[in-house]
């Protein structure tokens, strides 16, 4: 097994392919790691037990997953044609398929003008009742993420309208704009503001969009940032 400061050695070789699994690692309790040829895969615990990979090459894949135990069940960073060789290891429960998009260090982005603040605990319900991914999230994740992560909301009327906070992982999500205040631009507002404080914290602007989602994908286009990599994200039973 490998620690953790080796882990991330590997990883910053290639930062832009690794940038979520870094960022993972760096925002959660890390608990082992293995290596295949230049394939890797770390537990890190967050609201649960994940596991990311970084894979050289296809064939090391099925290796790595001989050091899998019965009680990992949820796994990150994962890509389509890994699938199969999982749903071998047991039925599942959920899955949820992405494309992520980076911004690229040479766009420049306007200021944005509008009021924001910083999210509260105390505004973390109010977010998981709001969210459209409730079988993905529990109130006590969005907490830990507004305690933790980098998080904007927009206030109008005194009231939180729209808000965004960084994954686990340092990805920009929980982007919502609730009905009444829509068409207005303020997604891209939130995402101005998001991005600033990412690249204050000297990360590269990560985002996950689904496929079929049309307007989050216009989003990004329309921001400047680039589709990458497919990213699938799976629990199994």
């Amino acid at each position: 097994m490998l620690a953790k400061e080796e882990v991330t050695k590997i990883l910053s070789a290639q930062k832009l392919k690794n940038a979520n699994f870094i960022y993972f690692l760096e925002n959660n309790f890390f608990v082992n790691a293995h290596k295949i040829g230049n394939s890797i895969f770390a537990r890190a615990q967050s609201d649960h037990i994940w596991l990311y990979f970084s894979i050289d090459k296809e064939e090391d894949f099925p290796k790595l997953l001989d050091f899998l135990k019965q009680e990992d069940k949820y796994f990150a960073t994962l890509e389509e044609w890994m699938l199969p060789y999982l749903e071998k290891k047991g039925d599942v429960d959920w899955q949820l398929k992405t494309f992520q998009h980076y911004l690229p260090d040479d766009v420049n982005l306007p200021i944005p003008c509008a009021e924001f603040r910083d999210l509260q605990i105390s505004d973390a319900e109010y977010i998981y009742n709001n969210s459209d991914y409730k079988n993905f999230l529990s109130i006590d994740y969005i907490q830990e993420r507004i305690e933790k992560g980098i998080s904007s909301g927009m206030i109008i009327n005194d009231n939180l309208a729209a808000w965004a906070i960084t994954q686990d992982d340092g990805a920009i999500g929980f982007l919502h704009v609730l009905d009444e205040h829509r068409r207005n631009g303020y997604a891209y507002q939130i995402m101005l503001d998001m991005i600033h404080k990412v690249r204050i914290a000297g990360k590269i602007p990560l985002t996950y969009v689904e496929e079929n989602n049309l307007k989050s994908v216009s989003l990004m286009e329309k921001i400047g940032f680039l589709e990458d990599k497919q990213m699938i994200w799976l629990k199994l039973k």
